[in-house]
């Protein structure tokens, strides 16, 4: 599976599908993290199109995406001249994960959660 799929460049700017893996944990509800971000909606779905061509995602990593087992987040990204792409893209792929994975836990820390008022 690939971490990043580059979608459209031009000049410093990139747009590009991250794929970030997913905590197989629960939150603070006891629901697992994977179906929280499916059964809400944020997540479980791709912007690519399923093959086996440059832009194009593989079954294995479709299944892994509807699972929940990898988020995809798709952002325009700023390289900044001077550094070799591949690690520009590297070190994008860190800080978006590292925020995804943030803001994910943050919105779906309680999904799940139930309540029957008497």
């Amino acid at each position: 599976m690939s971490d990043i799929h580059v979608l459209t460049a031009e000049h410093n700017r990139f747009r590009c599908a991250f794929h970030i893996p997913v905590p197989s944990t629960n939150n603070a509800v006891g629901t697992p993290w994977r179906s929280a971000l499916v059964n809400s909606g944020l997540g479980g779905m791709t912007g690519l199109v399923l093959g086996t061509g440059p832009g194009q995602i593989n079954a294995a990593e479709l299944a892994e995406i509807q699972s929940g087992a990898v988020y995809e987040v798709i952002e325009e990204i700023l390289l900044e001249d001077g550094a070799p792409p591949v690690q520009l893209l590297d070190n994008a792929y860190a800080r978006v994960r590292a925020r995804a994975l943030i803001d994910l836990q943050a919105a779906l820390r309680r999904f799940g959660a139930t309540r029957n008022v008497p």
